[in-house]
């Protein structure tokens, strides 16, 4: 297993030993634990909406559309930028290329991309 798996696997376990220990009233009395629990949730819905809007995330998201054979988009072209190429290799599939390569013209002229460089 992975630290990924790990993590993944650990957050239910965490939630559920804040929500017994918040149930039981141990450590703090109810109120106490009502600002600590409304606090971490503000928290975590921040850290994921941070996540979310990254350009990584909204291209991701889009580039999931792309790979869905009845949705009018079928690739995404980036700038032909050290940062474009870094975002359009981070992302797996043939859907996100860089512009001005034989992909980008083959995605323009055919509706999909044919090879990625």
């Amino acid at each position: 297993m992975n630290s990924q798996q790990l993590s993944e696997m650990a957050k239910p376990l965490i939630g559920a030993l804040v929500a017994y220990l918040a149930a039981s009233h141990i450590f703090f009395d109810a109120q106490t634990w009502n600002i600590i629990l409304t606090a971490l949730v503000s928290i975590g819905l921040a850290i994921w909406a941070y996540k979310q809007n990254t350009i990584l995330s909204q291209v991701s998201h889009v580039d999931a559309m792309a790979k869905d054979k009845s949705n009018p988009v079928k690739a995404i072209i980036v700038e032909a930028t050290p940062a474009g190429s870094d975002l359009a290799n981070a992302i797996p599939g043939m859907t996100t290329i860089v512009a001005g390569t034989a992909a980008a013209r083959s995605a323009s002229e055919n509706g999909s991309p044919a090879v990625r460089p």
